[in-house]
């Protein structure tokens, strides 16, 4: 992924898309006491993602 510099595969089950997967996800799986896998797993501020006036 990082060669390529690919950050989200898509998860397909017979020919059809079923999700997604992230570089934040494997680092999770594989190494969860890293700092990246730490960021991962952190739950967004309830302003993240809204635009103010």
């Amino acid at each position: 992924m990082r060669r390529h510099a690919v950050r989200r595969l898509p998860v397909v089950s017979d020919g059809r898309a079923i999700g997604m997967i992230g570089i934040g996800d494997l680092a999770k799986h594989h190494n969860p006491d890293t700092t990246f896998a730490d960021i991962s797993s952190a739950k967004p501020s309830p302003s993240q993602g809204t635009v103010s006036p």
